[in-house]
């Protein structure tokens, strides 16, 4: 109708109000991408009744989570944490390896898991997700989706959907 309402805010109050509104936008597609991967993995939707099936879990420094829903916030929690541990094993047990090599003490080789490769696709991901959001009228699902199966098709940890 034509009409324009007009909330004057504060800078404080404008900024927690963008905040919110990016969150919810982000949430909101994270819960998108969920679950058209989970109708891609299990079209039938029993997926949880298969054993064998193909799942996502999201690693964590305590081990796999399974969570009826898994959030954005959660991803991006155990990504971090994902990044965290491995910084904590280069600086500190790696660090130690050579310490009792140089020293010549006698001690058993540890292998540490490497998730360098998906924390690196992963962080593709959100740049993509991020980039796209910024396209605002123009971005889209399904453009997203071309966009990050084009990017990763190549990688040995990506599974296109679809």
């Amino acid at each position: 109708n034509g009409k324009t309402i007009s909330s004057p805010l504060d800078g404080k109050d404008a900024s927690a109000l963008r905040d919110a509104l990016s969150k919810s936008v982000y949430q909101r597609l994270f819960t998108h991408v969920v679950q058209r991967v989970n109708e891609s993995l299990d079209p039938r939707g029993d997926l949880a009744l298969h054993t064998g099936s193909k799942s996502v879990g999201i690693l964590d420094i305590y081990g796999f989570e399974s969570f009826q829903e898994n959030g954005f916030d959660q991803l991006l929690i155990n990504f971090a944490n994902e990044n965290l541990q491995g910084l904590f094993n280069d600086q500190v047990f790696q660090a130690e390896e050579k310490m009792y090599d140089a020293e010549q003490v006698p001690f058993s080789q540890t292998d540490f898991p490497n998730n360098d490769k998906c924390l690196s696709l992963m962080n593709g991901i959100f740049k993509l997700m991020h980039d796209e959001c910024l396209r605002m009228n123009a971005g889209s699902d399904k453009s997203l989706a071309s966009h990050i199966t084009q990017r990763h098709k190549n990688e040995p940890h990506f599974v296109p959907c679809g």
